[in-house]
């Protein structure tokens, strides 16, 4: 991991449908919250395997 990226690591204990090409994004807490993960499906009819992983974006101020 780069000095300016960083690698977050998340165990779903589930079976969740993830498109291949979806994003992660790291969403601003609201006021009192923390901050959150949110996965940006993509249209891809091909989901991605276990233990893969997800580009990941961020927004302004995180």
């Amino acid at each position: 991991v780069e000095a300016d990226n960083m690698l977050v690591t998340l165990n779903i204990t589930g079976t969740i449908p993830i498109p291949v090409g979806s994003k992660v994004k790291l969403v601003p807490p609201e006021v009192f919250g923390a901050v959150s993960v949110e996965i940006v499906r993509s249209n891809n009819s091909q989901m991605v395997e276990w233990e893969s992983f997800l580009e990941g974006v961020t927004e302004l101020g995180l």
